[in-house]
């Protein structure tokens, strides 16, 4: 692979760093997701699957932008904002393949989410498919 997994996760979090809409950025199981444990607006990064085809690796990733719902009235306020910061991450890596090492793919489909934890999170989550180059001729890790 011309890129690894981690330089993947360390990119989406220079992205999140950057991004004046994003104050914290997480990258492990949603499973261990607890609100209280960040700041808002949140980007959290877990990959569904990952698969070997031909002379690419391809990383599935859900990409999931919420913030802390405190009342139903700034519920449609959340709702845009963070379908905001999915098109703003799509569009940023979407189509760069020299600057970044990988490839975003061209349709991202993004859905409302809302978790019920401590506290609850509502927002969007998109679904991305990073394609990077694999050189199968030779070994990565020395055997």
């Amino acid at each position: 692979m011309n890129v690894t997994f981690n330089q993947i996760i360390t990119e989406f979090n220079n992205f999140a760093t950057k991004h004046k809409g994003i104050s914290s950025f997480e990258s492990k199981l949603l499973t261990e997701f607890t609100a209280n444990n960040y700041t808002f607006p949140l980007m959290w990064v877990q990959t569904d699957s990952i698969k070997f085809k031909d002379d690419q690796v391809l990383f599935d990733f859900k990409v999931t932008f919420v913030s802390l719902l405190r009342n139903k009235d700034n519920e449609n306020k959340i709702l845009s904002d963070t379908l905001k910061l999915c098109s703003d991450f799509f569009s940023y890596y979407n189509d760069d393949e020299e600057l970044y090492g990988f490839l975003m793919s061209d349709e991202a489909p993004a859905k409302q989410v809302l978790y019920k934890f401590d506290d609850s999170v509502i927002g969007n989550e998109i679904l991305v498919t990073i394609e990077v180059k694999n050189e199968r001729d030779s070994n990565q890790v020395p055997i």
